[in-house]
């Protein structure tokens, strides 16, 4: 008999508290979370006599008395508190790792900076296409331990997993991992780019010879820590060549991939996924896929009907010669550069939300381009993004709203058109849930201007 902990009651622990009540070896059941939501849930599941909630600081030392701490993604378990749990001898695991132990499949896991939903998307699209049973989970959809009942034998995870998650993980061992990119991103919770890398890297530590380890030739920060990948084989994509190496070369007409002194050509002209940067997260689904014995040809039929995800470089909408497109998931600033670089033509760019600790001087190089019609800011961070953009101020616009973003877009470009794009290069917790309902109220935004200018509308 065993007694386990919960941390976090959002939509992981409480997956967490479903996949528990089921085991009857477990005989005592604690959920904890730091903010208010616990009271309303727990009246019903408190008649449960061996499930207990708890709320607040104070009672988080009754934690002690469990056998096993399971984190939340979003929960920090680098904090005291979780170290003094450590040293009584309480294990503490991430979500992943716990549901990871409870698995029979084999996983393929994705991590990175930005990328990473639309890449384990993609790998999933192709396993499907190819009749590979696979089970998409992790931070894309459900949690690993909503699906462990389906991740058996014969069956593959394809998992999204953050670097909050691989912070708490023993012996988590995906058959292929992926780590796209590294850039400064939750610098509020990490010291240093360094400390985010160290976590990011985690993903490979317990990999063998017979593993594979999938990774972005051009990025600076993972050249940086070649040494420190554990012992899988590499592979890697990227636009530059791969001399003797294994892996995937992009080029404007599509993909070649190396593998084992062969080459095979994978088109991706014409495909329907927006914006340049889409092309690595391409290369490196293909990669994963291939390497699960996906063929070429496969892979090509299947890019023909992967649109890509929703809030990320969606299109929102079409008024007269503007266009509207949605990268509400660009919540960082590598991220938006990326966004930004990938719309020809004349550009309105909406910014801001909740910094992450940010340095919002890295998008004066890709934002003083003369094709930048408006920057509109919004949010927490507008004054910080103003002042790192001092020299652009004639182009800055204070907004209130996406309402009115939308509206001011518009305004800009109406004469000789262009793009605005939603590409805010922060969290969206300051006015929104989360992202994806920040995208979502662009997109009614942006429908309900269309439908003022429409002839007979309201304006």
């Amino acid at each position: 008999m065993t007694k386990l902990g919960i941390v976090g009651y959002g939509r992981t622990g409480q997956a967490l508290l479903r996949y528990a009540r089921r085991q009857p070896e477990i005989e005592k059941i604690l959920v904890f979370d730091d903010h208010s939501r616990l009271p309303g849930a727990g009246k019903k599941e408190g008649s449960e006599p061996r499930i207990g909630f708890l709320t607040g600081n104070r009672h988080f030392s009754r934690l002690s008395d469990m056998d096993t701490v399971v984190l939340s993604p979003g929960v920090n378990g680098q904090t005291p508190r979780f170290a003094a749990l450590k040293e009584q001898g309480v294990q503490v695991l991430s979500e992943l790792e716990y549901g990871y132990r409870l698995s029979k499949a084999p996983f393929i896991a994705v991590t990175g900076t930005n990328g990473k939903s639309t890449t384990t998307a993609l790998i999933h699209h192709f396993l499907v296409a190819a009749k590979i049973p696979a089970v998409l989970c992790g931070n894309i959809g459900d949690p690993v331990i909503a699906r462990v009942d389906q991740l058996r034998e014969g069956k593959v995870a394809v998992a999204e997993v953050s670097s909050f998650q691989l912070e708490e993980i023993r012996d988590f061992t995906p058959r292929i991992a992926l780590i796209l990119n590294l850039t400064p991103d939750h610098l509020d919770r990490y010291a240093s780019i360094e400390d985010y890398a160290r976590a990011k890297l985690n993903i490979g530590k317990n990999q063998a010879p017979g593993d594979y380890l999938i990774l972005n030739r051009e990025d600076r920060v993972l050249k940086r820590y070649r040494s420190r990948m554990g012992r899988a084989r590499r592979l890697w994509f990227g636009w530059s060549d791969i001399g003797d190496g294994e892996g995937v070369v992009i080029f404007e007409e599509g993909l070649r991939i190396v593998f084992e002194r062969k080459e095979y050509p994978v088109r991706t002209v014409g495909k329907k996924v927006l914006g340049v940067h889409n092309q690595e997260n391409i290369a490196a689904a293909v990669l994963a896929a291939f390497l699960m014995g996906v063929s070429p040809a496969t892979m090509e039929m299947a890019l023909s009907d992967f649109s890509g995800l929703s809030h990320r470089m969606q299109p929102a909408g079409k008024l007269g010669p503007v266009v509207f497109v949605n990268d509400s998931k660009a919540t960082n600033i590598d991220s938006a550069v990326k966004s930004i670089r990938s719309i020809s033509g004349d550009l309105v760019v909406i910014l801001g939300g909740r910094d992450k600790e940010g340095k919002f001087s890295e998008l004066v190089g890709v934002l003083k381009s003369p094709r930048l019609r408006g920057i509109l800011l919004l949010g927490e961070a507008a004054e910080k993004i103003a002042a790192a953009l001092h020299v652009l101020q004639a182009r800055l616009q204070r907004v209130s709203d996406l309402k009115e973003a939308v509206t001011r877009g518009f305004a800009l470009l109406k004469d000789k058109g262009g793009t605005v794009l939603l590409a805010p290069a922060c969290a969206s917790f300051d006015l929104f849930e989360d992202f994806e309902h920040r995208g979502r109220v662009f997109e009614k935004e942006v429908e309900k201007l269309i439908q003022d200018q429409a002839p007979g509308g309201r304006s």
